[in-house]
């Protein structure tokens, strides 16, 4: 995979906007992660994960919990790091 800086930058942006669920399974696609490898590294069940984005009668599907969005953002960095250090190797 090769990761440049405008992606880089790109999952930075995305990071920074509101987390919805249709933001949260973008953010996921851009990190090559699916909701079930999301789900297993953050302990989090995976029906509570679909859960966020399910539509009940006249309701919205509950809210994405605001930790989301900084525990991708600090799994990304770990990766991105993990892969420089590789290179440096």
């Amino acid at each position: 995979m090769q990761i440049t800086v405008k992606t880089i930058q790109n999952q930075i942006i995305l990071l920074k906007k509101h987390m919805d669920y249709e933001l949260f399974l973008e953010t996921l696609k851009g990190m090559k992660m699916s909701p079930k490898e999301f789900s297993e590294i953050s302990c989090t069940p995976l029906p509570t994960v679909r859960g966020w984005g399910a539509r009940r009668k006249n309701k919205k599907g509950r809210k994405v919990p605001s930790w989301v969005r900084p525990f991708l953002n600090n799994y990304k960095e770990l990766y991105e790091l993990k892969i420089a250090l590789k290179y440096m190797a």
